[in-house]
């Protein structure tokens, strides 16, 4: 294994990789379609460990893409585009991307605790590359940008958490969308170098502040506005902020 040196094969890590994709478009397969002695249940629970796995092997692949070549990286990020596009997620609701983001995900394995660790701003990087939903919402409408900001380590491992909170505006992370708290990723920052971080790639954007004000007053809007903005209004709900402004990334 890698951590005790001894040199693992891409290629098997690869196949690793495309069983565990497999294993999990069977999962939503039978929880989509249950046959008459198929446990539902039991079924979620698999899945849910299969996720956990096909995260460890992603954070793995990251390590061993540093020396691969062109066609290798490609069938990777074949791969992880169709793990992306299951859009699975744990019971909290937390997907691939919450997960990778988040310094509480569970690395319990000896094996495994040596060799991924959380957050990993490589796997992030290659999970939204290959198309994660950045504002994607956990049980909480927690987004990943929600959970990275609550990184209890921003000074000894400050480039991980300035590279995950950039890859995630990059990607088109809304600043301003609120979870169950009614925070926006800013006011839900633990830390001033989090804040410092988003304070640099945000900017007052009208469109932002006309959804805000929409669910801060309660206005009916279903029925009012095309379905393409439905979402999106959605996304700064629910609750009045306790912020003053509307942030959100840049270009919107």
């Amino acid at each position: 294994m890698i951590h005790v040196g001894v040199e693992l094969s891409f290629n098997h890590v690869e196949s690793v990789l495309a069983a565990a994709v497999l294993e999990l478009e069977r999962n939503k397969e039978k929880i989509a379609n249950p046959g008459p002695k198929d446990d539902v249940v039991q079924i979620k629970e698999e899945m849910e460990s299969n996720i956990i796995t096909a995260l460890y092997i992603l954070v793995i692949l990251t390590k061993l893409m540093k020396s691969c070549n062109a066609k290798e990286e490609y069938r990777v990020h074949q791969l992880v585009f169709r793990l992306n596009k299951l859009q699975v997620a744990s019971r909290h609701g937390q997907t691939l991307l919450h997960l990778c983001v988040d310094s509480e995900t569970p690395v319990d394995n000896f094996h495994t605790n040596n060799v991924c660790k959380f957050p990993c701003s490589a796997t992030a990087k290659l999970l939204i590359q290959c198309g994660a939903d950045v504002n994607a919402m956990d049980r909480h409408r927690n987004t990943p940008l929600h959970i990275i900001v609550c990184y209890a380590k921003p000074i000894s491992d400050f480039m991980t958490l300035h590279s995950i909170i950039m890859e995630l505006t990059a990607a088109g992370a809304h600043m301003d969308t609120v979870n169950t708290q009614g925070k926006t990723p800013f006011e839900a920052a633990t830390t001033g170098v989090a804040e410092i971080i988003l304070r640099t790639q945000t900017k007052l954007s009208l469109k932002c502040s006309a959804a805000k004000v929409i669910q801060m007053y309660n206005i009916p809007y279903q029925g009012y506005v095309p379905l393409s903005l439905l979402e999106f209004i959605e996304l700064h709900g629910p609750g009045e902020s306790t912020g003053d402004m509307c942030f959100s990334e840049e270009g919107v």
